[in-house]
């Protein structure tokens, strides 16, 4: 039998994700509950995803095998398997759960996955270091998997210092700010306008126009 070695969990210092304490005491009792939604969870009982639902429609072409456990787990999971795609393997979780606590499970995956602030220095470091023209194995540029695309990454390496938070004594009773984005790169900023919304006492509305000019 193959000896156990003893693994610890370090964090890389590199990663610019930062997670406060209250939010991680949120995600603690979401993964007690319901386990990890972080890859493709299945609900048996109702057949439809609960989490990974973009993972799924990118491996689409992929062919699930599952293999029922002896025993249910404490979360609810009945099956392991995996979705086999391009001859690469992505793990598949199925569980077993009521409408209900899947609709719930599903709004923790969407949530914890845009929680996470980034530390922009942190960040504009790493993309800096992506973008000098690192390579995968079959010649694609390392940068251009992380998810920013090259005009994203050259907005955020472009700017010389980061803001850095100024201390206000007498602070107004509120504070407006107009901010208008493209639709197109609503996804990149949304995560920050709900982050403002949990500020306590904080007002945040969006709305979007059809584009079309009146006479």
């Amino acid at each position: 039998m193959k000896e156990t070695t003893e693994i610890n969990l370090i964090p890389d210092p590199a990663n610019p994700n930062r997670m406060d304490a209250d939010t991680k005491a949120m995600m603690a009792k979401s993964l007690a509950e319901f386990g990890d939604l972080g890859g493709i969870v299945l609900n048996r009982r109702t057949g439809m995803l609960v989490g990974g639902h973009q993972r799924a429609d990118v491996l689409r072409d992929g062919k699930l095998a599952v293999t029922d456990l002896q025993d249910p787990e404490p979360d609810g999971t009945v099956a392991r398997g995996h979705l086999v795609c391009n001859g690469r393997r992505y793990a598949v979780r199925v569980v077993d759960w009521a409408e209900d606590k899947a609709h719930a499970a599903l709004l923790a995956a969407n949530r914890f996955g845009r929680l996470g602030q980034d530390d922009a220095a942190l960040l504009k470091d790493l993309l800096e270091e992506l973008d000098c023209g690192q390579k995968t194995d079959a010649g694609e540029l390392l940068a251009d998997l992380t998810g920013f695309d090259a005009e994203a990454r050259s907005m955020l390496t472009d700017r010389d210092t980061p803001m850095k938070p100024v201390a206000i004594q007498e602070p107004p009773r509120m504070a407006w700010v107009l901010v208008g984005v493209p639709i197109g790169e609503w996804g990149k900023v949304s995560g920050l306008a709900e982050a403002a919304a949990l500020i306590e006492g904080s007002i945040v509305e969006t709305t979007a126009n059809d584009g079309i000019k009146e006479d």
